[in-house]
């Protein structure tokens, strides 16, 4: 899913980052701290399974094309804790 919204911002022109369980641990941080000094970068692609909690956004889209009973109640809490 993530990929297809990659492909559309890159062929629109928006600023994004994206960040997903393959991102290196190490590189997290820094994904995140460039997106909140950037104007730029209007949209952050983040993956559930990347373990970050969200805390900065300004609109959460979350979508969970997984089905599983474990993953729908962790995205859950995550969605409410909002």
């Amino acid at each position: 899913m993530l990929d297809l919204l990659e492909s559309f911002l890159r062929k629109e022109g928006y600023g994004y980052c994206r960040l997903d369980g393959s991102t290196p641990r190490k590189e997290r941080q820094d994904t995140i701290e460039r997106f909140k000094k950037n104007a730029k970068l209007t949209v952050f692609l983040i993956s559930t399974k990347a373990g970050v909690r969200y805390i900065c956004y300004f609109i959460l889209i979350l979508l969970m094309p997984d089905i599983g009973t474990g993953s729908q109640s962790y995205r859950g809490q995550h969605c409410c804790s909002l």
